[in-house]
């Protein structure tokens, strides 16, 4: 066996040698490695440091797709690009298992790709992990796991990187308006329930809603058991939540924006001004909504559907001009805050394409195009909503509801489109889990989808 492994490495060698002499480029590649080998269970978190080599020897150029089953890059969520400099870059990796019950099997993989070229890296999590890495175990937990498949499985907490979906929780909450639970789109056999009324989340995933005209910080609420043994929706779920003052407004909130922190900025009529916490007004009054913030600027639509950036100043930035595309066919429910600038979806029809709006300038740049849905195998037996329902994850994937065509009943499912890759069907309702009824205790908790109804971070 040594033998024939020195034939073959000599062999390799030749081969190598003969290539390079006839000019044939050597394949590309990925190296990386881990800060932390292995890390906790409750939030603790390494640093991937990957280098890519292009076909010619040189430095690589360009993104780099990191992708995990388990965990999660920072805010980016689960499925990110990450931009090489100089032919390297890094990225943090956490696997928390409040958020994530398979990161007690202790081994997280992560997947990274750059065009043809690929590896993985492996992050051992906790006191399994621990265990794992002491027996020098090269087996890996996400080859078996098949999800959670029912049981009591509450989120106590959401990511600001990830996209989720939301719909009744399957009563009425104690004479007052339908709670709501909200799954990921990734794992919908989990949920988190307690939350009423309009909803948005804050950069550290918390979730902020508006209910009889205040806002509330939500809490999660738990269901109980009848003494029947069937399950109960949670009642009363503001009663746990916070009250976030709005000192500015003598009557109800009309409207509010979260950011990419803690802070929330809201208005008190259809066309007054946005203060913030503190009661400083942010956004001066007119007919404007904000639909994003970075640092201190504010990427707003007006009723005209017209862009415009204000700045920390309160100086207003025009970004609907002919020098850039058009703004109404940007796609205004995908806006998101990214490196200080914006980023947002441009529906030209079956090609969408992602730009960048310079949050000093509000000048535009193209950063990628997406699949081509007119061609992608997805499409061709489902029906995309209407934009004004699609959203944009931390990674660049553009999730959106669709329709199965031509089934006799509506069937509804959730797509997702990538850049650089074809569109797959994240959640088809054909492999709807087995047992998921509300009927039973503990539930089996599984969101009912009936189409739109998507949530992700500011």
């Amino acid at each position: 066996m040594m033998r024939r492994g020195g034939l073959f490495l000599g062999s390799a060698l030749l081969i190598s040698m003969l290539g390079s002499a006839c000019g044939e480029p050597e394949p590309a590649r990925i190296t990386a490695e881990t800060s932390e080998q292995l890390i906790d269970a409750v939030g603790a978190s390494t640093t991937i440091t990957l280098s890519v080599v292009d076909e010619d020897g040189k430095k690589a150029t360009g993104v780099v797709r990191a992708t995990t089953k388990m965990g999660e890059f920072g805010d980016q969520g689960n499925n990110t690009l990450v931009t090489l400099e100089n032919g390297s870059a890094s990225l943090p990796f956490s696997c928390h298992q409040e958020r994530y019950p398979e990161c007690g099997k202790g081994l997280a993989r992560v997947s990274l790709k750059w065009r043809d070229a690929s590896t993985s890296v492996k992050v051992y999590v906790g006191d399994e992990g621990k265990a794992l890495l002491e027996k020098g175990s090269d087996s890996d937990p996400e080859a078996t796991n098949g999800g959670s498949g029912g049981g009591n499985n509450m989120l106590s907490s959401l990511s600001a990187g990830q996209v989720y979906y939301f719909g009744s929780a399957g009563g009425e909450g104690a004479g007052g308006p339908r709670v709501t639970a909200i799954s990921p789109v990734l794992a919908p056999t989990r949920q988190f329930t307690g939350v009423v009324g309009s909803m948005q989340m804050r950069g550290d995933g918390r979730l902020v809603y508006s209910s009889g005209g205040k806002l509330f910080l939500s809490t999660p609420d738990p269901f109980t058991e009848s003494p029947t043994n069937t399950t109960l929706p949670p009642s009363n779920v503001t009663a746990n939540d916070t009250v976030i003052p709005t000192t500015r407004c003598a009557g109800s909130v009309y409207h509010f924006a979260t950011t990419s922190g803690t802070d929330i900025y809201y208005k008190c009529e259809y066309d007054g001004a946005y203060f913030n916490l503190a009661g400083a007004e942010v956004v001066p009054a007119g007919t404007y909504f904000i639909l994003a913030v970075a640092g201190g600027s504010k990427l707003v639509t007006d009723s005209g559907r017209r862009l415009s950036i204000f700045t920390a100043a309160k100086k207003q930035i025009n970004a609907h001009s002919p020098a850039n595309p058009s703004a109404y066919s940007f796609v205004h429910s995908t806006a998101r805050a990214r490196g200080g600038d914006f980023d947002l979806v441009y529906n030209g029809g079956t090609i969408l394409q992602l730009w960048r709006i310079d949050s000093a300038t509000g000048v535009y740049t193209k950063l990628a195009t997406y699949a081509d849905r007119a061609k992608d195998t997805v499409f061709k037996t489902w029906s995309a909503s209407s934009d004004s329902y699609w959203v944009m994850d931390a990674g660049g994937n553009i999730y959106m509801p669709v329709t199965k065509k031509d089934s006799k009943t509506p069937l509804y499912g959730i797509a997702r489109t990538s850049y650089g890759g074809a569109s797959a069907l994240v959640l088809d309702p054909a492999n709807r889990p087995p047992g998921t009824s509300w009927d039973q205790w503990p539930p089996r908790l599984y969101t009912e989808y009936q189409g739109g109804s998507l949530l992700t971070g500011p």
